[in-house]
């Protein structure tokens, strides 16, 4: 199919048949909600640490707010991505060391580019 084609099918036609289970958008196909995920909502590492340690709550006037769950952590924040940043940081275990200075990462592919770039 011609690359035309192929969009307005996809964009235009087709019914949408694959629906992204964090803000309920739907897809015509697996390859663009995969695509949608990481883009709108974070690595798989992130979406992980706010579905473990993050409350998200909504105050009398509105507000949108995500709490720490941790132990004796009171951290607070308006933004979602934010919270999900604080609970991967501060309470995720990083289990990929680097052997040459002892750093340690939360991804193979953070201490793949820490050792790409530190010790060329």
């Amino acid at each position: 199919k011609s690359i035309l084609l192929k969009h307005v099918s996809s964009k235009h036609l087709s019914s949408k048949l694959f629906s992204c289970d964090e803000c309920g958008e739907q897809f015509s196909s697996a390859k663009l909600l995969k695509k949608h995920i990481p883009e709108e909502h974070g690595s798989e590492e992130l979406r992980s640490a706010l579905k473990k340690w993050i409350i998200e709550y909504t105050d009398m006037s509105g507000q949108t707010w995500y709490t720490c769950s941790h132990t004796e952590c009171n951290f607070s924040s308006g933004s979602k991505k934010g919270a999900g940043m604080h609970a991967l940081s501060s309470h995720t275990e990083k289990t990929f060391i680097c052997h040459q200075c002892g750093d340690s990462f939360l991804t193979s592919s953070s201490l793949s580019h820490h050792t790409k770039y530190k010790h060329k």
